[in-house]
């Protein structure tokens, strides 16, 4: 298991009771600039983002950076989600697929996992139909992030 730049601000701002809004605002970052990269949204923060963060939070970009104590290596980041409907899965795929391709994004393999994972998920919670504008709108702020 790898550790995430979210695992490490989480940590780190508990430290410091800081909530994410509070990093943004002492930082003068956009809104919910911290806040997407400890839920995911945001997967490859600037570089200047993120020496503004660790300015705020007294450390460094490559603390932020670097793995967790061993004590995280138990903590899952992602909760299971049950793998139980295999046409649902595949079609939430194709989708992914055919909306990188018809908008010409260039996305990475954890962020078109990502994307499925948060399909496929609220798909199962909305009796197995895929909402289209909730697939826009998930590549929308991923893409814009």
């Amino acid at each position: 298991m790898t550790f995430s730049l979210a695992d490490q601000l989480k940590k780190r701002m508990e430290e410091k009771n800081l909530k994410s809004r509070d990093v943004e605002k002492r930082g003068h970052l956009k809104m919910n600039a911290v806040k997407n990269i400890m839920i995911g949204t945001s997967k490859n923060p600037g570089a200047l983002t993120l020496k503004v963060i660790a300015n705020v939070l007294g450390c460094s970009v490559d603390d932020l950076l670097s793995e967790l104590p061993s004590a995280a290596l138990e903590k899952e980041v992602d909760p299971p989600l049950p793998f139980q409907d295999f046409d649902l899965f595949l079609k939430v795929v194709e989708i992914v697929v055919r909306v990188t391709k018809e908008k010409g994004y260039n996305i990475t393999l954890q962020q078109a996992l990502h994307l499925i994972r948060g399909i496929y998920s609220y798909s199962q919670k909305k009796n197995q139909t895929i909402d289209m504008d909730f697939v826009e709108w998930l590549f929308e702020g991923m893409i814009h992030s």
